[in-house]
């Protein structure tokens, strides 16, 4: 288990917080987030129109592509 499992869940699954992840390169990020996003569009059944998700890298931009 991550050390910061918690936390990372929380993330994923608390709604009603907004969050801003800094962490390193290859902590897993782009993860956290996408896994977000799937939480929210699945749990919380949110219209994709509804959503903004800001990412800085050209990689995570191409990942968020729909």
């Amino acid at each position: 288990m991550i050390s910061d499992q918690a936390v990372r869940d929380q993330v994923i699954h608390d709604h009603e917080t907004l969050f801003a992840v800094d962490a390193g390169a290859g902590t897993g990020k782009t993860t956290l987030l996408v896994s977000r996003l799937i939480a929210l569009l699945l749990e919380k059944q949110a219209p994709l129109s509804r959503i903004v998700v800001l990412g800085p890298t050209g990689f995570f931009r191409g990942l968020m592509r729909l």
